[in-house]
């Protein structure tokens, strides 16, 4: 509930019984043991250095929002690489357009390199 929402959701009876916890009591004993080993082991291997370290770098790292931060930096670095790719082709284009022999030699060297690979 917000502050400026001061009205409560409505309350409804259930239209069916809650379900009823299970006896467990043969197998507790079992369970609770099982349960208490994964525990311990768990503990044991968090207690490493190494593992405790990368534990710490990962719950800093989400802490601090890394996977945005991650996508932001990808997403501008591919954004600034289509202007300068423009650029570059336009460059290329002039200087390709006033020398015809330099563009054959180009094409032919394509060709060449693909005929090799087939």
């Amino acid at each position: 509930m917000t502050q400026e929402n001061e009205i409560k959701r409505p309350t409804q009876d259930l239209e069916h019984e809650p379900i009823k916890q299970l006896d467990n009591s043969e197998k507790g004993g079992k369970v609770s043991q099982a349960l208490e080993t994964v525990t311990t082991t768990a503990e044991k291997v968090q207690r490493q250095p190494v593992i405790a370290h990368l534990i710490r770098a990962t719950e800093r790292f989400n802490d601090r929002l890394g996977n945005q931060f991650g996508a932001a930096i990808t997403y501008f670095s591919f954004l600034s690489m289509i202007p300068i790719l423009m650029v570059s082709f336009a460059a290329g284009g002039f200087v390709l357009a006033s020398h015809p022999m330099l563009l054959q030699d180009i094409f032919d060297k394509i060709l060449q390199t693909s005929a090799i690979r087939r």
